[in-house]
């Protein structure tokens, strides 16, 4: 099993943001963890699959 299919690689927004709110780089501001959420999915790092975020499977070449 890939890192990205891991149980920890699937979370909702709600869990997403307060990932992100808990952190010391983003402010407890719920709009910049919505704004870091989009980013990250327009970014390809994390994608949406049945109502759930994912993180992208990296590979290195």
């Amino acid at each position: 099993m890939d890192a990205a299919d891991s149980p920890e690689s699937e979370f909702s927004y709600d869990e997403a943001y307060t990932l992100l709110n808990e952190s010391d780089t983003f402010s407890a501001e719920h709009s910049d963890s919505e704004y870091a959420v989009k980013r990250l999915l327009n970014r390809g790092y994390l994608y949406e699959a049945d109502g759930t975020l994912r993180i992208t499977e990296t590979t290195l070449d």
